[in-house]
């Protein structure tokens, strides 16, 4: 009789082992797997459509380059094209050392794609991420930010570059081979 109880309670003990252990391995998973918190870099560039979505009915939106010319895209209808958009490239960041060596915390950012797609480059350093606002590509197939780094919520540390371009419900992306480097 006592040795049925003896093994009675090593059943019941060895059960919350179990528990505790796999209430363990779910709390670790979803430590390491939580989603990143997410902020939008303040950009200088005039307004241009920050929806992540292009629709056949967006209206021409005025993009500025680099070298200041204005240029109006014209969104490319959608309706019966189920088609991706073009991987994205481009120059992600104009400098990936910013403020070293005397250099300036400016930067211009390019994404190159499907003319009539949206585009949005991504800085992700840990569980910490930034994004340049969502804009249509023009019809020469470019979107153009200009932002400081200073202003951008960016840590000290390497932040993985990342152009992400969307279209018809399709995504294709670009990871910069270079990081940016923030001290």
């Amino acid at each position: 009789m006592l040795r049925l109880r003896n093994l009675k309670q090593h059943k019941w003990l060895g059960g919350l082992a179990a528990l505790v252990l796999i209430i363990l391995i779910v709390g670790l998973f979803l430590l390491i797997h939580r989603p990143a918190k997410v902020a939008t870099i303040p950009s200088t560039n005039p307004a241009t459509a920050v929806s992540k979505k292009t629709t056949s009915a967006q209206q021409a939106q005025p993009s500025t380059s680099p070298t200041g010319k204005t240029a109006t895209a014209t969104a490319t209808p959608t309706t019966g094209n189920n088609s991706p958009p073009i991987t994205p490239t481009g120059n992600f960041v104009s400098n990936h050392r910013p403020g070293q060596n005397g250099s300036s915390t400016t930067e211009s950012s390019t994404c190159n794609t499907t003319p009539g797609a949206t585009c949005y480059i991504e800085f992700t350093n840990g569980d910490l991420a930034r994004t340049l606002a969502s804009k249509t590509v023009d019809s020469n197939g470019a979107v153009y930010w200009n932002w400081d780094v200073g202003s951008a919520g960016l840590t000290s540390g390497s932040w993985q570059i990342k152009a992400i371009a969307t279209l018809n419900g399709h995504a294709e992306s670009t990871t910069d081979s270079n990081k940016l480097e923030i001290q």
